[in-house]
C-alpha cells in the first residue's frame, strides 16, 4: 500500500479527515542528509487551521535526541505541526515523546497533542491534558496570567522571555492553550498571530483545575552556606516571607526559598544539605534554627518583575491552598481578587 494512503486510512479510522497531501516546497532548502533520513509530505486536517508536515523515517536513527534535534531545526523553517512516523517505537522512546508532547504515528497509534489526543482505531479520543498541566504547561499558563494583566497580544517571544523556556516548548504549549480556548491562533502570510481569546478571569477559570503545587520536595541548608551562594543561584523568596509580601500576614518562622530542580541538582553536587528528617534531628541536638528551607519546584520560579525576587502569586496560592489556617485562606482569596480581579 502507498505509504501516504496508508497514513490517510489510519487517520480516517480514528475520525480524522486529512487531504491528499503535497510535497512541501520548503524542504528543498534542507541539507541533503535530511532526505536520506525522512520522506516529507505536507497535508492538512479538516477543522485544524495549521499545515502539518509528516516525516516518515526511512533510515534507522539510534538516538531519540538526534530526532528531536532534527525536529527543532525543521520547525524553524516550517510554520506548522511536525509529525514523525515510525515503523517501530521502543516503549521508553514512546513515553519520552509523550512527555515532551512530540507528535508521532506508529503502526495503528496516532499521538497528536496539538489537537489534544492520543488516538487508536476503535477507541474513543482521550484528551491527554484533561487531568493536569505538565510542569512546562503550568509554567507557561502562569506566565500568560501574569502578562495578561497588561497585554492582550502575548507573543511566544514574550512568554519565552518571561519563563526562560525554549521556543519549541512555548509553541507546543500554546497549541494546547488554543485547543482549550485561551488563545486565538490566526495564520497571516505563513506567520502566526497569537492573541488572547478571553480575559484574565476566564483564563483562570479555564485552567485552575489543571494546576497543582509546583513543590516536589524540600531540603534544609545551613544559612551560613546558603548566604555564600545565594547571589549566584536563581532562587526566590517563598513561604511565609512571600505571604507577608503579598498579603497582610506577618512574616514568621524559617526563611524559605524556591529553587528549580536544576538548581537543586547543582546544590547536591557542590554543597551540604539536609533532608527534613536530618534537619529535625540536628536541630534537636544543637538547639539551632540557623537554617533555610529550600522548596524544590518542578519548574523554574517565575520572575514577576524586576523589582522583587518573590515567587509569583499564583504559585504561592497553589502551594498554600490546602493550608488549614482560615486567616491564610482569607488572605489568599483577597490576593487572587486583588492581583487578577477574580475570586477562587
Amino acid at each position: 500500500m502507498n505509504n501516504h494512503k496508508e497514513t490517510k486510512n489510519l487517520f480516517n479510522s480514528v475520525g480524522i479527515i486529512m487531504d491528499d497531501g503535497t510535497k512541501p516546497v520548503f524542504t528543498e532548502s534542507l541539507p541533503m542528509f535530511y532526505y536520506k533520513r525522512y520522506n516529507f509530505r505536507e497535508f492538512r486536517i479538516e477543522g485544524y487551521n495549521k499545515p502539518i508536515l509528516l516525516l516518515e523515517l526511512v533510515q534507522k536513527i539510534n538516538s531519540l535526541v538526534e530526532i528531536v534535534s532534527n525536529l527543532d531545526f525543521i520547525s524553524r523553517k516550517f510554520s506548522g505541526e511536525l509529525v514523525v512516523k515510525f515503523e517501530e517505537l521502543p516503549s521508553f522512546w514512546r513515553m519520552q515523546l509523550i512527555k515532551e508532547r512530540i507528535p508521532f504515528i506508529v503502526k495503528e497509534e496516532v499521538y497528536l497533542p496539538f489537537i489534544g489526543a492520543l488516538l487508536k482505531p476503535n477507541y474513543d479520543k482521550r484528551a491527554i491534558f484533561s487531568e493536569q498541566f505538565t510542569p512546562a504547561q503550568q509554567h507557561i499558563f502562569i506566565g500568560i496570567l501574569i502578562l495578561s494583566k497588561t497585554k492582550r497580544n502575548i507573543t511566544p517571544k514574550d512568554l519565552s522571555n518571561q519563563t526562560q523556556l525554549s521556543m519549541p516548548t512555548i509553541y507546543r504549549s500554546l497549541d494546547l492553550m488554543a485547543n482549550i480556548g485561551i488563545y486565538n491562533n490566526i495564520e497571516k502570510n505563513k506567520h502566526n498571530s497569537w492573541s488572547l481569546a478571553m480575559d484574565t478571569a476566564n483564563i483562570w477559570n479555564t485552567g485552575k483545575d489543571l494546576m497543582i503545587s509546583p513543590v516536589i520536595g524540600e531540603i534544609v541548608m545551613s544559612k551560613e552556606e546558603f548566604d555564600k551562594v545565594k547571589n549566584r543561584l536563581e532562587c526566590f523568596v517563598s513561604g511565609n516571607g512571600a505571604l507577608a509580601y503579598y498579603t497582610n500576614l506577618e512574616e514568621f518562622g524559617t526563611d524559605t526559598y524556591a529553587i528549580s530542580i536544576s538548581t537543586y541538582k547543582e546544590l547536591v553536587e557542590r554543597f551540604s544539605y539536609y533532608s527534613n528528617e536530618q534537619f529535625n534531628s540536628y536541630q534537636m541536638k544543637n538547639h539551632s534554627s540557623d537554617f533555610v528551607t529550600l522548596e524544590v519546584w518542578s519548574y523554574g520560579p517565575i520572575k514577576v518583575d524586576d523589582l522583587n525576587k518573590y515567587v509569583d502569586p499564583i504559585s504561592l496560592y497553589l502551594i498554600n491552598r490546602k493550608n488549614p489556617d482560615a486567616r491564610v485562606q482569607s488572605e489568599l482569596n483577597n490576593l487572587l481578587e486583588r492581583e487578577f480581579t477574580f475570586e477562587e
